[in-house]
């Protein structure tokens, strides 16, 4: 197919809208049960958290701009954090005490899940968060004075 235009957009993970997955699940399991999540076990995992806010600035000023041809962005948060760095951080934002997750574990226990029939992550969620990160910062169209670091103006 040719395009005119077409933007792709390739966000990192998201936080700040009061998901129920992802960061913002672990925001919400450190401020109000004072646990987080410390994955561990797998060299792939990697954060670079975009506030919500931020996100939809960059998509509007992208979709604004009236570019021909086909773009893709890969927007990532000014920050790239490893599971170890993601949970202390959020452990000192919010007293809250690391809780070890051997990654290894994880996997070998959601395979059994989805044996019985129970599916508590859905396969992209696995392969996204251990998958090849093809950027590491911000996009350049993207960038701003106020990008914030995660976990200020994080959402519960």
């Amino acid at each position: 197919m040719t395009w005119d235009s077409l933007l792709i957009l390739r966000p990192a993970e998201l936080y700040g809208a009061g998901s129920r997955e992802g960061l913002d699940k672990f925001v919400w399991l450190a401020s109000r049960l004072h646990v987080v999540p410390l994955l561990w076990g797998n060299h792939n995992i990697r954060f670079a958290p975009v506030h919500i806010d931020d996100f939809v600035e960059c998509v509007v000023r992208l979709i604004g701009s009236d570019a021909k041809g086909v773009k893709t962005v890969e927007l990532c948060g000014p920050e790239r954090l490893d599971g170890a760095s993601l949970a202390l951080r959020l452990a000192r934002e919010y007293i809250a005490a690391p809780l070890p997750v051997w990654w290894p574990a994880v996997t070998l226990l959601l395979k059994a899940f989805g044996v019985l029939g129970f599916h508590p992550a859905t396969p992209d969620q696995v392969s996204r968060l251990v998958g090849p990160k093809t950027a590491s910062v911000s996009s350049e169209e993207c960038r701003s004075a106020h990008m914030v670091r995660f976990p200020q103006n994080a959402t519960v």
